[in-house]
C-alpha cells in the first residue's frame, strides 16, 4: 500500500477540477470539448498543450508531457506526490491521512510550510495595522505623497515597520510565535547585545510579497528617513517559503488584468508596480530585487498565455542594459516581447506621477517589437564606421538567433541590414556564428545562457596570417579545392584542423559554421570578429581578386616555410662549427645556398 490510501487519492482526484487548477497556471482557451494553451514545460509560440476536463487529463503534443492533475502540479512546481495530494485534498475538503506514518510525523510534515506562512501573514497584518494607526502617519504621508491612493495601498497590503526595533518581536511573542520561526522567515535576527531578538525591518514602508494564490512569502521594506545611514531597500532573505528568483512582485493583483488584456507589463521596482496599478495599468509586475530569471519568465508565460510582455524599465544606462538582457531571456522562451522606452532620466514611477495615466498608457500602447527596439538602440549607440557597424551586428546577433519563427527572423535580419547599411548576408552570418557560440557554451558547461565574455585573445603574427586563409575560404568557398595543397605549408595546428574539416565537409555545409566549430573555443570569438569585419569588402572585390589573394597567402606561407628552414640550417652550421666538423659545415652551407636560390627564384648556374 502506498503512503496515501488509494481510495483517498481517487476521492481527491474526483473532487478536483483539473481545468480550474491548470487554468490558474496556464492561460487556457476553449477548443471544442477541450481547452488549450501554451505548454508550461517548453517554449512554444503555437499552443500544443491540451486539457481534457471530462477525462481529467492533460497532454502536450509538442514535448510529450501528459498525466492527471497530480502529475501536472508535480512537474510544474517540482513538488512531491504526497505534497500535491495533501494540498489538493485541503482545497477539496478531503482529509488526507498518511498510512504507516504516525500522526505526529504527519502533523509535522503538513504544518511546516503552513507555520512559516502563518508567521508571515501575522507580520503582514501587524505591519498593515501599524500603517493605519496613528503611529503610521509618516508612512501614510510618504505613500500618499507618491500618488498612491488608499484602494491600491490596501490591495498591496502596504504596511509600516516601527522604528523601535522590537515592535514585531514583541507582537510575535504575544501570539506565542517562537522567535526561531521569525528568524527562519527573515523577520527577526538575534541581538548582538545580549539575549533576545530584534526586528530586521525598522522604520520602513513595508511591501508584502504575495503569491498568485494570496500567500505572503516575504517582504520588502523601503526606508522612510532619507538621512538614515542604512540601505534604501531591505528585502527578505531566501527562506524555505521564499525564493526571490521564483516569484514576481504584484502578481496577486495583476493576474486577472493580465488575462483580460492579454499582456503583462514588466517593470523594475515595487513603487513602479504600485504606481502603474494606481494609474490603471494594473497588469504590471516586477522581479524581486534581482535580474529577471528563467523561473520568472516561466511564471509570466503561464499567466500571459498567447499574449505579450511589455518591458518598461528605467530610462538610464542600467535600465537599457537590463532591458537588453530581459528581452533576450523572454524571446528565448518563445514569448512575444515589446519594449516601451522610458524617457532618459525617468522611471515608470516618476513618469506616472509627472504625466499621469495617459503618459504611461501611451508608452505601453506604442511599445516597439523587441527586435526593432534593439536594432534602433544598436544603430544609435554605434555610429557609421565599419567598427561601429560590426559592433552593432555583434550586439544584435545573439537576440536574432533566439527568434523562433524563421520568417520573422528573416524579416528582422533584413530590417537590421537596412538600418545599418550592410548586406543581409552579413547579418545572417553573424546569426549563424552566434548559434555556433551558443551551442559551444551549452556543450562545454551545460549552461543555457552564455558565460561572461573572455578577454580578447592576442594572436601571434603566424596565426593571424593563417586565419586570414580561413577567412578567405569562408567568403569564397569555391576556392576550397584550390587550397588543398596549402595544408603542408601551415604551421598552426588549429588552422590545419579547421582546413581539414572544411575539405571534408559535405556539400551544402556553410563554411563559416564548419570553420568556427572546428576551431578551439579560445579562437572562435577572435575568428568570428574577423569574419564580421572582413564582410565589409570593397564593392568591386570579386572572385578574381579572391583568387589572387589566395595565391599571395600561399606565396607568403612558402616563403615563411623556407625562412624557417634557413634558420634551422644556420643553427646546424653553428653546431658543426662548434664541433669542428668542417665537412658537415660545407654540406650545410651548400644546402642553404640552394634553398636561398629557390626562395629568390634563381636557378642553378
Amino acid at each position: 500500500m502506498g503512503l496515501i490510501p488509494e481510495d483517498i487519492i481517487a476521492e481527491v482526484r474526483s473532487r478536483t477540477d483539473i481545468a480550474q487548477v491548470i487554468g490558474e497556471q496556464v492561460a487556457l482557451t476553449r477548443a471544442g470539448a477541450q481547452l488549450r494553451g501554451l505548454c508550461p514545460f517548453h517554449a512554444e509560440r503555437t499552443p500544443s498543450f491540451f486539457v481534457y476536463p471530462q477525462k481529467q487529463f492533460f497532454i502536450c503534443y509538442g514535448c510529450g508531457k501528459k498525466g492527471d492533475v497530480f502529475r501536472f502540479l508535480m512537474e510544474q512546481q517540482a513538488r512531491t506526490f504526497v505534497d500535491v495530494v495533501r494540498d489538493l485534498g485541503q482545497r477539496a475538503g478531503v482529509e488526507v491521512p498518511l498510512s504507516g506514518v504516525s500522526p505526529e510525523v504527519q502533523a509535522a510534515a503538513r504544518t511546516e510550510r503552513e507555520r512559516l506562512l502563518k508567521v508571515n501573514e501575522l507580520a503582514a497584518a501587524f505591519f498593515r495595522a501599524q500603517y493605519l494607526a496613528a503611529g503610521g502617519a509618516r508612512a501614510r504621508a510618504y505613500v500618499e505623497g507618491r500618488g498612491i491612493g488608499t484602494d491600491v495601498a490596501a490591495s498591496f497590503r502596504i504596511g509600516f515597520a516601527p522604528a523601535s526595533g522590537e515592535a514585531l518581536w514583541q507582537h510575535l511573542q504575544k501570539h506565542q510565535v517562537p522567535p526561531g520561526l521569525g528568524e527562519t522567515v527573515g523577520l527577526l535576527a538575534p541581538s548582538t547585545h545580549g539575549p533576545g531578538f530584534y526586528d530586521r525591518f525598522r522604520d520602513r514602508v513595508m511591501f508584502p510579497v504575495i503569491t498568485a494564490r494570496g500567500e505572503v512569502i516575504g517582504f520588502s521594506g523601503r526606508l522612510l528617513d532619507p538621512e538614515a545611514k542604512a540601505a534604501k531597500y531591505v528585502n527578505s532573505p531566501e527562506t524555505p517559503v521564499y525564493r526571490k528568483g521564483d516569484n514576481l512582485f504584484g502578481l496577486h493583483a495583476a493576474k486577472g488584468p493580465i488575462r483580460q488584456r492579454g499582456r503583462v507589463v514588466l517593470v523594475e521596482g515595487n513603487f513602479d508596480v504600485v504606481q502603474l496599478h494606481e494609474r490603471g495599468v494594473d497588469e504590471t509586475v516586477a522581479p524581486l530585487g534581482t535580474a529577471l530569471t528563467e523561473q520568472q519568465v516561466a511564471l509570466l508565460r503561464r499567466h500571459v498565455g498567447e499574449g505579450h510582455v511589455v518591458v518598461l524599465f528605467d530610462g538610464d544606462d542600467a535600465g537599457r542594459k537590463a532591458t537588453e538582457r530581459a528581452v533576450g531571456l523572454l524571446v528565448s522562451q518563445g514569448l512575444e516581447v515589446r519594449v516601451a522606452r522610458c524617457p532618459a532620466g525617468e522611471d515608470p514611477d516618476t513618469l506616472a506621477r509627472r504625466g499621469g495615466a495617459p503618459a504611461v498608457t501611451r508608452l505601453v500602447e506604442h511599445a516597439l517589437p523587441a527586435v526593432e527596439y534593439l536594432i534602433d538602440e544598436a544603430v544609435a549607440q554605434t555610429g557609421d564606421t565599419i567598427e561601429g557597424r560590426v559592433r552593432a551586428i555583434r550586439l544584435l546577433a545573439p537576440t536574432l538567433r533566439l527568434v523562433c519563427d524563421p520568417t520573422a527572423r528573416e524579416l528582422y535580419a533584413g530590417r537590421a541590414a537596412a538600418a545599418l547599411g550592410v548586406e543581409q548576408r552579413q547579418i545572417d552570418r553573424a546569426v549563424r556564428l552566434a548559434n555556433v557560440a551558443a551551442a559551444t557554451d551549452v556543450r562545454a558547461t551545460g549552461a543555457t545562457e552564455p558565460p561572461p565574455k573572455a578577454a580578447p585573445v592576442r594572436l601571434q603574427p603566424a596565426l593571424e596570417r593563417e586565419l586570414r586563409l580561413l577567412q578567405l575560404l569562408s567568403d569564397y568557398p569555391e576556392l576550397t579545392r584550390e587550397a588543398r595543397p596549402v595544408e603542408p605549408l601551415l604551421t598552426q595546428e588549429p588552422v590545419k584542423a579547421a582546413l581539414r574539416a572544411l575539405l571534408a565537409a559535405p556539400a551544402g555545409a556553410l563554411p563559416d559554421e564548419v570553420i568556427v566549430t572546428a576551431l578551439p573555443e579560445e579562437l572562435q570569438a577572435a575568428f568570428a570578429e574577423r569574419l564580421l569585419a572582413g564582410s565589409f569588402l570593397p564593392d568591386n572585390f570579386g572572385a578574381p581578386d579572391a583568387r589572387r589573394t589566395l595565391q599571395e597567402i600561399v606565396t607568403t606561407l612558402e616563403r615563411e616555410l623556407q625562412l624557417g628552414e634557413v634558420k634551422d640550417i644556420d643553427r646546424a652550421i653553428a653546431q658543426a662549427e662548434r664541433e669542428g666538423d668542417e665537412e658537415e659545415r660545407r654540406r650545410l652551407a651548400q644546402a642553404k645556398l640552394e634553398l636561398l636560390r629557390k626562395r629568390h627564384g634563381i636557378g642553378n648556374q
